[in-house]
């Protein structure tokens, strides 16, 4: 039972909890509104797997970021101390 319907059917007494589902059954937009939950439930299940995917890609887009500086930072001292080195056979 839904959190809301079972809040509001919960206080009621019986009589009253039997005509509330009559008229929820009943309701002409009823198939209207069970459809929208369905959706509602299916796009909410596809936001949580976009949020996970996204998460996924900037976790890898972080790793690729460290990795490559990394790389930078070992290039720059291999010209660095090719630069010494040279300068050492010139003079």
């Amino acid at each position: 039972m839904h959190v809301l319907t079972f809040y509001l059917v919960g206080n009621m007494s019986m009589g009253r909890r039997e005509a509330y589902e009559w008229f929820r059954r009943d309701y002409e937009h009823n198939d209207t509104i069970e459809s929208n939950k369905r959706t509602l439930k299916q796009l909410c299940v596809e936001a949580k797997q976009l949020g996970e995917q996204l998460a996924e890609s900037r976790n890898k887009i972080s790793t690729c970021t460290i990795l490559w500086l990394n790389h930078i930072k070992r290039l720059v001292c291999l010209l660095f101390f090719a630069a010494v080195h040279i300068g050492r056979l010139l003079f």
